[in-house]
């Protein structure tokens, strides 16, 4: 029997992060395929981030940290590895941040996923997702979450989950801007996914509990020789226990080229936390995985 090799769109939507935690039915050829996605080198490029050294590697990052900021660092407490940044106490100095290489193309069907803990969920800013370059990596992607969002300096094209519990809106979003899709856009992310509209409610992440956020670019469906139908992008939230809690999605055609990444735009990986107040924030990040098509489905 043949089957379609799964692309990085397919791997990045499918509303699971393959841990092993649960069963796989290895008669069904589909999930086998797709399991086995990240292990075909000749066609996929993938890069699974974990923390299991006695010291923190920099050498995928660009790493910064503000001057009240303790900088990324391994932590020995966590049961599997993980590394701890702190925000510092003065909001204009505590940021920290990774930046990965800018090597992700969304027609490729690019994506990012992280997996994060925060001490404390008050006096906090977060970002995580994709964006191809920020001039001031200690300070936030996003200057404005609320309504149509604002960008600082350097970015033109990105799509990431912001939150800033200073704006007006003071829960998570989904943002994206692009020089393609000329309109930026920004959506506050609900939950429970399984429930309709009018029964969610916006998600926070819980204090001292992970989460993970993953971002996914679409490239053109297998087979079809549109190129304009690439740019879309979804957000993906997951909870302590891997379950799928909340996915937002900006459909660049359909939704009338706003809220979309340029296909040929040269993306990198994302992380920023800072405090908003005098209190620092231990932030956590377990792993971080990206991925690509090497050649157009």
């Amino acid at each position: 029997m043949a089957v379609r090799n799964p692309n990085g769109a397919d791997y990045g939507r499918a509303p699971t992060i393959d841990t092993g935690r649960g069963s796989l039915d290895i008669l069904d050829p589909d999930i086998n395929a797709m399991f086995l996605y990240s292990r075909r080198a000749r066609d996929v490029a993938f890069k699974d981030i974990n923390f299991l050294d006695t010291a923190f590697n920099t050498d995928p990052w660009t790493v910064s940290a503000g001057g009240t900021a303790t900088t990324w660092a391994q932590d020995p407490t966590i049961p599997g590895g993980a590394i701890k940044g702190v925000t510092g106490t003065t909001a204009a100095t505590s940021g920290l941040s990774l930046f990965g290489a800018p090597v992700l193309q969304p027609q490729y069907n690019a994506g990012f996923e992280a997996r994060m803990m925060a001490s404390a969920v008050t006096g906090l800013r977060m970002e995580i997702g994709l964006i191809d370059a920020l001039t001031t990596k200690t300070s936030p992607a996003v200057s404005d979450v609320d309504g149509t969002p604002t960008f600082n300096a350097g970015l033109t094209e990105g799509a990431l989950m912001a939150w800033n519990t200073g704006d007006t809106i003071t829960t998570p979003r989904f943002v994206s801007k692009s020089a393609v899709y000329t309109t930026a856009r920004g959506e506050t992310i609900m939950q429970p996914y399984s429930l309709p509209a009018a029964d969610q409610t916006a998600w926070v992440p819980t204090a001292g509990e992970w989460f993970t956020v993953r971002v996914q670019c679409f490239g053109p469906p297998p087979g079809s020789e549109l190129a304009d139908a690439t740019g879309s992008v979804v957000c993906m939230v997951f909870d302590d226990s891997n379950n799928l809690v909340s996915m937002v999605m900006f459909d660049a055609i359909e939704g009338g080229l706003v809220g979309g990444v340029a296909p040929t735009a040269m993306l990198a990986p994302w992380i920023f936390a800072k405090a908003e107040n005098a209190t620092s924030k231990d932030i956590h990040v377990a792993y971080a995985r990206y991925w690509a098509d090497r050649y157009l489905s």
